[in-house]
């Protein structure tokens, strides 16, 4: 099984082990990067701090 945000979420201190960031901050950083995301079609990941963009297929 992957690991996806809705799950992670659920469990803070693994959350902000694995990317560097709360929650709250997650969120922050995903409501000014979506515009962005859906108008260029790219898919987001957020691992150890790191936005990572690529386009989705």
């Amino acid at each position: 099984m992957g690991l996806n945000y809705h799950n992670l979420k659920k469990h803070r201190r693994n959350f902000l082990d694995i990317t560097g960031l709360k929650v709250e901050e997650f969120e922050k950083i995903v409501e000014k990067v979506r515009p962005f995301q859906k108008k260029h079609n790219l898919r987001f990941n957020i691992i150890a701090g790191i936005v990572n963009l690529r386009h989705g297929f």
